[in-house]
């Protein structure tokens, strides 16, 4: 699925669109630099709810459960709105539950996970994870269950899917 195929429905917690300005700054005081296309995906789509039921099929980190997350809504930037924000969650999920700084949620999941930037091995391409914040991994206590979905974040935007097409190509999702 392409973004230009995305439809909004609305924003979320009235939330308003906010320029590449304000996004691009976000992340220069926290020392990263957010990839062209995330900060254009974010400039249109910041906070949106989509029309279409869309989302990402992953496998969990340990290997044994394979899930389907279904896109609640993507994460804004608006500065004046504290709910639904990349800032409030990723203060709340990423500095203050966890010492993730190099984590960035931007999408939240009906699978109570979200998808985030991961920047831990690079300040300018980051890769994108599921992160379950609610369970700790297997291997690194130190940080969330995290799974990789793609090296970009162009990467992250073709892998979404309608649920019905995950179907018909996996089967159904293991709970």
């Amino acid at each position: 699925m392409k973004k230009i195929s995305f439809t909004m429905s609305y924003r979320r917690s009235d939330s308003k669109r906010t320029p590449a300005t304000v996004i691009e700054k976000w992340a220069l005081e926290r020392g990263l630099e957010f990839p062209k296309d995330f900060v254009d995906f974010f400039v249109e789509f910041g906070g949106a709810v989509l029309e279409e039921e869309v989302g990402y099929g992953f496998v969990d980190e340990s290997g044994r459960r394979r899930d389907f997350a279904f896109i609640i809504g993507f994460l804004h930037f608006d500065p004046e709105v504290t709910e639904s924000s990349v800032d409030f969650e990723y203060r709340l999920r990423c500095t203050e539950h966890w010492d993730q700084p190099l984590l960035v949620p931007f999408a939240d999941t009906d699978a109570n996970t979200f998808a985030v930037l991961d920047f831990r091995k690079s300040r300018h391409a980051p890769a994108v994870y599921n992160a379950d914040f609610f369970d700790y991994s297997d291997t690194d206590p130190d940080r969330p269950n995290m799974t990789w979905l793609a090296d970009s974040f162009t990467g992250f935007l073709e892998l979404l899917e309608p649920y019905d097409s995950y179907l018909a190509r996996k089967g159904e999702a293991k709970y």
